[in-house]
């Protein structure tokens, strides 16, 4: 009997090998990217260009799975979801995620010239590597960067070349660094959602906005708006994180994958924004908006106006420990390295 199922187990497994027995298949990571944006706009198209490019360096070990269109939370909510968990990446809106909490990122909000988004998002993948986010963002695995361009002044009844244009004038403003701006110009200045924005500017509740050509497509301020001053100065940073267990879990190939293209798609989003605020401006223009350039005798003004306003974020930073006067002249030169000249206004580094 013995010898009979001996024989019998050998004409199964003979009869298995035939029909292709192998090893289970080693299970496929699934990660899941999400962000606020509808899943045509050009940040969610980069997220998934990296998840297409991330399957096919793993060799389809990764899978991403997407949720868009503000599913999983709001604008300032990203940061939070991919340090817990929640998402494993996203491109997360850090001026939004709490006034003072990203102090070192907030240095791009400062008055340097953004001409292009692509630029901006160089500049803060640069500055990321000279190690002034790595406490702040110690939570998260960042991998890549994206700025707008300088925040322009956009009214609803009359240009602004001069400081005497803009006063009394109530400008939405989204952040602390721009409401400081619009302020210093002798606006008055208001926090107005972005999806309230057409509404005030509609019944005259505001005057204008400081914010991207790209609005004039996501939110038709084009028709509530005539006029652009230029040129444009300070913005807001996104960072594309990873949650840090995800990162640690991915293969080699894919870790070495996020290590090696963070500038490539840094680059990717800040082209994406330029695109979007490009339509912004040919749909400004075609419906009868003008721009204007602010005076160089309001440039001369609004660098004495602006120039505390350097040092008082220098002076705060500095008072937390952190070396603030160091990472407003590191992003000064590398900006002046990508050829942005000038550089700024009311600043300039003493060495």
């Amino acid at each position: 009997m013995m010898l009979s199922f001996v024989c019998t187990s050998i004409m199964v497994l003979s009869v298995l090998l035939a029909g292709g027995l192998t090893c289970p298949a080693e299970a496929q990571m699934k990660i899941v990217c999400a962000h606020f944006d509808p899943e045509q706009s050009p940040n969610a198209q980069t997220m998934m260009a990296w998840g297409k490019e991330l399957e096919e360096r793993t060799n389809g070990k990764v899978k991403l799975n997407y949720a868009f269109g503000g599913s999983m939370g709001g604008p300032g909510e990203y940061h939070d979801l991919v340090s817990k968990g929640i998402v494993d990446v996203s491109l997360a809106v850090l001026a939004f995620g709490g006034p003072g909490r990203f102090p070192m990122i907030e240095v791009i909000a400062l008055p340097y010239y953004i001409p292009k988004a692509e630029i901006g998002a160089q500049a803060m993948t640069l500055y990321w590597k000279k190690g002034h986010m790595d406490e702040e963002l110690r939570e998260v695995k960042p991998v890549a960067y994206l700025t707008g361009q300088g925040d322009t002044l956009y009214t609803r009844d009359k240009p602004v070349t001069t400081l005497d244009d803009m006063k009394g004038l109530k400008i939405s403003a989204a952040t602390p660094l721009v409401q400081q701006k619009v302020k210093l110009w002798g606006g008055v200045p208001l926090a107005i959602p972005f999806t309230d924005l057409y509404m005030a500017l509609q019944k005259k509740t505001i005057d204008g906005i400081m914010l991207n050509y790209n609005v004039m497509v996501y939110f038709k301020l084009n028709e509530v708006l005539n006029y652009a001053t230029l040129p444009a100065t300070g913005s807001v940073c996104s960072a594309f994180v990873m949650n840090k267990k995800t990162f640690e879990k991915l293969p080699p190939e894919g870790k070495a994958f996020v290590e090696e293209t963070g500038m490539k798609y840094s680059k990717m989003f800040g082209m994406g924004w330029d695109k979007m605020c490009d339509m912004g401006r040919d749909l400004f223009l075609k419906t009868g908006g003008k721009e204007v350039q602010w005076a160089p005798s309001a440039i001369e003004k609004r660098a004495e106006l602006e120039g505390p306003m350097w040092e008082a974020w220098i002076a705060d930073k500095e008072k937390r420990g952190l070396p603030g006067r160091q990472a407003v002249d590191d992003l000064y030169y590398i900006f002046k390295d990508l050829g942005v000249d000038p550089t700024a206004v009311g600043y300039a580094p003493s060495k």
